[in-house]
C-alpha cells in the first residue's frame, strides 16, 4: 500500500522517499581509507576533497549525461507502458529498474543474491529481484528493444538535473539544430539504467562532436542525448560526481544437500585419537569403577554421580518405576509369545473364516436367524425359504433330507451367503482362480464341494466370469479388419478384360520322348466380368512372358490395366518361382506395355489379400485340373496340358454369377461370365462317335488323344445327364406322360 501512494513524501535534498526534515549527510569513507598506506594521505590532504560518489545525488548539475526519456513494458503486455528516463552506462555488465517501476508493471520476478562491485567497495552481496522479458522504446520511436534479464534496485543513483533537454542545446553553437529533437523535461523520475549487455541500446547511430572541452551528442535506437558540460559559461560547481561502473555477479541458489552437508559439520565423528577426555569424565570413569557392585539376587547397583558433595533431595519415584517394570516384562512376553506363533495354523484360519461368514450372515439374513434360533418357521416371502435353512453350529446352512447321508457335514449342509456382498464376491473370485479360470459350471461345483451356497449364484459366477480380465483375455474372440472399399475397376462397367489381374502358378510337368519339362500357368482374370484366361507358359523368362501376353490381348482385345503381386505369394513352389523370376526384366515388360497403352500396376509387397480375385480363380482352375488329372493318368504333352487348360477355361467361366434363384425351376437362366465375353449361353455338344477306353488307350501310339477323350467324354457325359434333370424338373406332369 505505501508504494502505490500517491502523497509519499520526497527529500528535497536527496530526492529520496522520506521527509526532508529527516535528512541526514551521511558521508561515507572511501575505499582507500582502509588501507594503512593511505592514513598518511588523508591526514595531509585539503579540506576541500573532490569526493566520488556511487550512491548519493545532487540538485544543482554543470553536466548531462546520456539520459533518455523512453517507455518501458513487457513482452507479454506491450500496451501497457511506463514513461521513465533510462540511464545509457556504457561501464555498466547489467541492467537495473527500480522497484516501483516493477511494481507499475506487474511483472514476475524472482529474489536473488548479487554480489555488486563498485568504486566504494568490491563485492557486496545485497538483495535484489530479477526479471526477463522487459521491452524499452523511444519516446518518438515505434520499434521496441528487449532487455533479457534486468535486476531491480531501490533507487539509481542519479536525478533529474542531468537530463540533456533543449535549452542545454541551445547554449551550444554545434548543438543548436538539435533543440527541436529533443523533448522537454517529463514528469518522471530516472527509472532504468541500461548497461552493455544490451548493446543495441547503446549503440550510436549519429555522433556530433565539437571543439576542446566542448559536449558532444549521440543518437542511438532511444533518441538523443548530450554529454558534456552543459553550461559553457560556468565552471564545475560543487564537489560531487557520479561513476555508475557497475559488475555484478548473481549468486547461485544453494541446493538442499548442501544446506544439508553445513547443518551437519557440527555433527561430523571424530576417530578415538581426536577425542579428548576432561577431568571430570576422568572422575566420573574412576568413581564407577570403584562403587559398582553385584548383589547376591544378581542385579548390579551403581551409585549416581552428582557433582558436589551433597546430595541433591530426590523424590520417592518407586511406584512409577514398578509400573515401568511391569509393562516392559508384559511387553517381554508378547514378543515371545509372536516369535513362537509366527504361521498361522488351519484351525486359526477357520474360525477367523466362520467369524468372518457369521458378521455376513447377521447383515443380510437378521430376521430369518431370530426366527430359526427361536424355532419359528420361515414365511414364505423369505429369499430362501426355498433351501429348507438350518441353524446349526452358529452358521445359517442349506436344509434338505441328506441327515442320513455319509457325507461330510459341509457338503450335506453348505453355508448359505449372500450374492450382494463383498465377502462372497471374494469367495467366488478366489475359488475362480484356484480352478485355472474354467467356466460358470465348474465355478459353482467347486463352491459347492467346499461347503458354500450362494444365493444366485449362477449370475453372480457369470458376471465374475464377464468382468475377469483373464477371462475375456483367453475367451473373446479375436478383433476382424475392416474389408476396405471396392477398387472403381470392379464397380464400374467396362469391356471384358479391359481392366485385368495376372498371376501364375505351377509348375506341372511334361514330357517329351524321356526328358521332362515344367510348364507354368499364367491366368488372366477380369476384373467386372469375373472371366478367367489361361496361357501356358514355358518357362519364367520375360521373352516366354511376353509371347503370351501378345496371344492374350490378340484374342481378348485392348486392356487398360492390368493389376499384379511381386511375386510373394505365388502358390505352390514359392522358392522355385523367386528363383526363376529374377530373370524376368520388369523394365522390359513396362516398356513394352506403354507400347500398347496398357499400364501396369504392381500390388504391394506381402500383400496376397490384394489379389483376391485372381487368387480365387486359381483355386477353381487347380481343382478343375486335379480332377481331371486324377480320371486320366498318365504323360502330357505341351498340346495336352494346353487343351486341359482351354478346358478348364471354359467349365471356369460356365459357372453361375449369382446363386439367386437358381433352385426355382421357373426362373431365368443364370448368367455367367460366357455370356458377357462370347454371347454363348450353352456349350456346344461332342460330335458323334466311340471313345477308346482306358485298356486301349495305354496301347495307343497317341496317348494325349486318349486322355482328351476320356475328358471330353467324362466332362460331356456329367453335362448331359445335368441337362436332362433340369428339363425333366422344369415340364409339368402331363407333358412328361405325353412324352413318354
Amino acid at each position: 500500500m505505501t508504494k502505490d501512494c500517491r502523497r509519499r513524501h520526497t527529500c528535497n535534498t536527496c530526492n529520496r522517499h522520506h521527509p526532508a526534515c529527516l535528512h541526514k549527510d551521511r558521508k561515507q569513507r572511501p575505499v582507500e581509507a582502509m588501507t594503512n598506506s593511505s592514513t598518511f594521505t588523508e591526514e595531509h590532504a585539503s579540506q576541500e576533497t573532490h569526493k566520488v560518489m556511487s550512491h548519493t545525488s545532487t540538485q544543482h548539475a554543470s553536466a548531462t549525461s546520456g539520459i533518455v526519456p523512453i517507455f518501458v513494458s513487457t513482452v507479454q503486455e506491450p500496451h501497457r507502458e511506463i514513461l521513465t528516463y533510462a540511464i545509457l552506462d556504457t561501464q555498466s555488465d547489467s541492467t537495473f529498474v527500480l522497484e516501483d517501476v516493477l511494481d507499475k508493471l506487474n511483472v514476475d520476478v524472482q529474489p536473488v543474491k548479487l554480489k555488486l562491485s563498485t568504486v566504494t567497495a568490491i563485492n557486496t552481496i545485497i538483495s535484489s529481484k530479477s526479471v526477463h522479458d522487459l521491452q524499452v522504446r523511444g519516446l518518438y520511436s515505434d520499434s521496441s528493444i528487449q532487455l533479457h534479464q534486468a535486476y531491480s534496485r531501490d533507487f539509481i543513483p542519479v536525478d533529474k538535473s542531468y537530463v540533456p533537454t533543449k535549452e542545454t542545446a541551445s547554449l551550444w553553437p554545434h548543438l543548436r539544430n538539435l533543440a527541436d529533437k529533443l523533448p522537454p523535461l517529463q514528469d518522471c523520475d530516472v527509472g532504468l539504467l541500461i548497461g552493455y549487455d544490451c548493446p543495441a541500446a547503446l549503440a550510436p547511430l549519429e555522433v556530433i562532436l565539437g571543439d576542446k572541452n566542448q559536449p558532444f551528442a549521440q543518437r542511438s535506437e532511444l533518441g538523443w542525448s548530450i554529454i558534456g558540460s552543459s553550461n559553457p559559461h560556468l565552471d564545475r560547481q560543487g564537489s560531487q560526481s557520479f561513476v555508475h561502473r557497475l559488475t555484478v555477479k548473481e549468486l547461485p541458489v544453494p541446493l538442499p544437500t548442501d544446506v544439508l552437508k553445513t547443518l551437519e559439520s557440527d555433527f561430523i565423528e571424530r576417530t578415538y585419537e581426536d577425542k579428548y577426555v576432561s577431568q571430570d569424565d576422568v572422575l566420573f570413569v574412576q568413581f564407577l569403577s570403584g562403587h559398582i557392585t553385584q548383589k547376591k539376587s544378581g542385579y548390579y547397583e551403581m551409585p549416581l554421580p552428582f557433582t558436589g558433595n551433597s546430595q541433591p533431595n530426590l523424590p520417592n519415584n518407586k511406584k512409577l518405576a514398578t509400573v515401568r517394570q511391569q509393562c516392559f516384562k508384559k511387553k517381554l512376553k508378547t514378543t515371545k509369545q509372536n516369535q513362537h506363533s509366527e504361521h498361522v495354523t488351519v484351525e486359526e484360519r477357520e474360525k477367523a473364516a466362520e467369524k468372518v461368514i457369521k458378521i455376513v450372515q447377521q447383515q443380510a439374513f437378521p430376521q430369518e436367524i431370530k426366527m430359526l434360533q427361536g424355532e419359528k418357521c420361515l414365511p414364505n416371502s423369505s429369499s430362501i425359504f426355498s433351501l429348507d435353512p438350518i441353524w446349526s453350529e452358529g452358521l445359517l446352512r442349506v436344509g434338505g433330507r441328506l441327515k442320513q447321508s455319509s457325507l461330510c457335514h459341509k457338503l450335506k449342509h453348505p453355508v448359505i451367503l449372500p450374492n450382494n456382498s463383498h465377502i462372497s464376491k471374494l469367495i467366488v473370485s478366489h475359488y475362480h482362480a484356484k480352478i485355472c479360470q474354467q467356466g460358470r459350471s465348474q465355478t459353482q461345483m467347486e463352491l459347492r464341494s467346499n461347503g458354500f451356497w450362494v444365493i444366485g449364484g449362477s449370475k453372480l459366477v457369470a458376471k465374475l466370469i464377464r468382468t475377469c480380465v483373464l477371462c475375456r483375455k483367453l475367451r473373446r474372440p479375436t478383433e476382424s479388419q475392416r474389408m476396405a472399399e471396392l477398387p472403381k475397376e470392379r464397380l464400374e462397367a467396362s469391356a471384358p478384360f479391359t481392366y485385368s489381374g495376372m498371376d501364375c502358378f505351377g509348375p506341372f510337368i511334361v514330357k517329351k520322348a524321356r526328358k521332362e519339362y515344367k510348364r507354368y500357368v499364367l491366368i488372366f482374370t477380369c476384373l467386372y466380368s469375373r472371366a478367367v484366361h489361361i496361357e501356358m507358359l514355358e518357362d519364367l523368362s520375360t521373352d516366354s512372358f511376353m509371347n503370351e501376353l501378345k496371344c492374350f490381348i490378340s484374342l481378348r482385345g485392348a486392356v487398360r490395366q492390368l493389376h499384379c503381386d511381386q511375386g510373394s505369394n505365388f502358390i505352390g513352389a514359392r522358392n522355385e518361382f523367386k528363383e526363376a523370376l529374377k530373370q524376368c526384366d520388369t523394365k522390359l515388360l513396362e516398356i513394352f506395355l506403354t507400347e500398347r497403352q496398357c499400364e501396369f500396376v504392381f500390388n504391394a509387397p506381402s500383400a496376397s489379400h490384394a489379389g483376391s480375385v485372381w487368387e480365387r480363380q486359381i483355386r477353381t482352375v487347380r481343382n478343375v485340373l486335379n480332377a481331371t488329372f486324377a480320371r486320366c493318368p498318365g504323360r502330357l504333352d505341351d498340346a495336352s496340358l494346353r487343351t486341359l487348360l482351354y478346358e478348364a477355361m471354359a467349365i471356369v467361366n460356365s459357372r453361375p454369377l449369382t446363386v439367386n434363384g437358381i433352385n426355382d425351376p421357373q426362373a431365368l437362366e443364370p448368367l455367367t461370365p460366357n455370356n458377357l465375353i462370347m454371347m454363348k449361353s450353352k456349350v456346344a455338344l461332342p460330335p458323334p462317335g466311340g471313345f477308346v477306353r482306358y485298356k486301349e488307350m495305354e496301347k495307343s501310339s497317341i496317348p494325349h488323344r486318349t486322355i482328351l477323350g476320356s475328358l471330353e467324354k467324362g466332362i460331356f457325359a456329367q453335362h448331359i445327364h445335368k441337362t436332362e434333370m433340369a428339363l425333366t424338373s422344369a415340364q409339368p406332369q402331363s407333358q412328361r406322360l405325353c412324352h413318354h
